[in-house]
């Protein structure tokens, strides 16, 4: 990766983002390999923009963390990123590089510098929240709460003014992921937010497939909060008409969710594991 991005580093500076159509696929391809065992996976993050001289978000991010170059705004020689240029393409390569870096859980040395980008990306988050739409606002939790990185008050307090803005843009996996990471950095997102995410739940309950409903379920369990006896009723349904389709790890997470909250369930719930 390392001897990539040399070779990245010696191409002709600032690629027109309109006309690029070479895309380093280097960081890319190790994320959608890790992926697949790092569930639950957000939805793929379209792959919009030139940030500068990159040829595109996956090999900036991998620039910043590998090569440690300076941060979110920019390369250690000063050049402006599309962060600056362009606030919706911005929110993309932002969202897509956070992504990367959460589905690749770089270790040892490298985890530092990942911090450290963390830190610049909450600042360049601030700056450009209001761009971001439903897939960057998933993709983005998701993957700081992959990092076991807590966003920090800031950083929550503008992603919710940004959920509440695009909720009903949100897809079942999109509402499953972002819950999901509240519960795996175990940050208790709130009355208002649960409130809010319990309507978007239902306008979407048919859409969420096992994993969604697991992983709703689970995030409940480690925040410590019971559902509301209308939300479980729902999900419950939707288990009993899906149930086949749960996978082994899927309903041991059920049902420690439910024990954790010691939640009762009737008996025909329980008659469908045998």
């Amino acid at each position: 990766l390392r001897h990539h991005q040399q070779q990245l580093m010696g191409r002709s500076p600032l690629v027109d983002r309109n006309q690029h159509q070479q895309i380093s696929p280097t960081l890319q391809i190790h994320a959608r390999t890790a992926a697949a065992a790092a569930p639950p996976p957000p939805a793929a993050a379209a792959m919009l923009g030139t940030p500068s001289r990159f040829s595109n978000p996956n090999a900036y991010a991998s620039h910043v963390v590998v090569d440690g170059g300076g941060g979110v705004y920019g390369s250690d020689d000063g050049e402006e990123t599309a962060m600056k240029e362009n606030g919706r393409w911005a929110a993309v390569e932002l969202s897509n590089a956070l992504w990367a870096l959460g589905v690749l859980r770089l270790e040892s040395e490298l985890y530092v510098r990942v911090l450290r980008f963390v830190e610049s990306w909450k600042d360049a988050f601030a700056a450009h929240a209001h761009f971001f739409r439903s897939q960057q606002l998933a993709n983005s939790l998701w993957a700081l709460a992959r990092l076991g990185v807590e966003p920090g008050d800031r950083v929550v307090a503008l992603w919710m003014d940004a959920f509440e803005r695009e909720i009903t843009s949100f897809t079942a996996q999109e509402l499953s992921s972002v819950l999901w990471a509240f519960g795996r950095l175990q940050v208790f997102p709130g009355e208002v937010f649960i409130e809010k995410w319990y309507g978007a739940f239902v306008v979407k309950l048919s859409s969420f497939r096992p994993q969604h409903l697991t992983n709703s379920l689970w995030a409940f369990g480690k925040l410590g909060v019971a559902p509301k006896k209308t939300l479980l009723s729902h999900w419950t349904y939707q288990f009993e008409v899906k149930y086949a389709l749960f996978s082994a790890q899927e309903l041991a997470n059920a049902i420690w969710a439910l024990g954790k909250l010691e939640l009762r369930q009737p008996p025909k719930f329980y008659e469908l594991f045998e």
